[in-house]
């Protein structure tokens, strides 16, 4: 299966250091450090994504704990 161009797989065709990965690819061995170091920055990148999107999933989970009270409460009767 080819994941190439998958968001799911960190790969995102906006990210400059992407086509520098594909020229030192296409380049052959001997550079594998600088893919390395690429690599590396790419996966820093992802973790401070990553970070941001569990604090709005946080977000979103206590609004949903907010709506399920408020839609599970009891009606109140009135006098």
């Amino acid at each position: 299966m080819d994941r190439a161009g998958d968001p799911a797989a960190g790969d995102r065709d906006a990210d400059p250091r992407r086509p520098q990965v594909a020229a030192l690819v296409r380049a052959g061995d001997g550079n594998e450090a600088a893919r390395l170091e690429l690599l590396r920055a790419h996966r820093e990148l992802v973790l401070q994504e990553l970070a941001q999107v569990r604090a709005h999933l946080s977000a979103i989970d206590y609004k949903i704990d907010l709506y399920e009270e408020l839609v599970n409460r009891p009606a109140e009767i009135s006098a």
